[in-house]
């Protein structure tokens, strides 16, 4: 082709370097989003265990303790991904 046409119709298929970079940018964007999620599912997960641990064995104050931990563990882990949700 001549300098003052445009390439070929394949060349408007391809990505440049900026929109693959875009594209990388979305794609580790969504991962991570989908990996602090699963954190997050994973802490409800540990709070359910801590709670059944609770009731088959009271240890007493300890049983508090741990059901708290648990608890500030989801609070923090679900404060992350809608952390991570705003500014993603």
């Amino acid at each position: 082709p001549s300098p003052n046409q445009p390439e070929s119709h394949e060349s408007s298929w391809t990505l440049s370097g900026k929109e693959k970079m875009i594209e990388l940018e979305f794609v580790f964007k969504l991962l991570l989003l989908v990996l602090i999620g699963g954190y997050a599912l994973f802490c409800l997960v540990v709070l359910n265990q801590v709670r059944v641990m609770n009731r088959i064995l009271n240890f007493g104050f300890v049983s508090n303790i741990l059901f708290f931990i648990a608890l500030i563990f989801v609070i923090l882990s679900t404060s992350l991904f809608l952390l991570s949700l705003a500014i993603l």
